[in-house]
């Protein structure tokens, strides 16, 4: 989370989630840190039946803090 925030602070992008995740946040005005996590989560929600429910688990606690700590760092003062 504190690379990505870091890097999308200064308007780049590692490509993938992260790349639609700031066009889409520019476009609607959202908080690039909530775009990514919601992202993220639906990818997760969609491999639930493969992945199993302790790794969905642990999946959802690392996007959510990941998603937190890109959210406080991208922070517009």
């Amino acid at each position: 989370g504190t690379g990505v925030g870091l890097m999308l602070r200064y308007e780049t992008s590692t490509g993938g989630t992260d790349l639609l995740a700031q066009l889409i946040s520019k476009a609607f005005s959202l908080n690039i840190g909530m775009v990514i996590l919601i992202i993220d989560g639906f990818i997760i929600t969609a491999a639930l039946p493969l992945l199993g429910p302790k790794t969905f688990l642990f999946s959802c606690s690392t996007i959510f803090i990941g998603g937190m700590t890109t959210s406080l760092i991208t922070k517009k003062e």
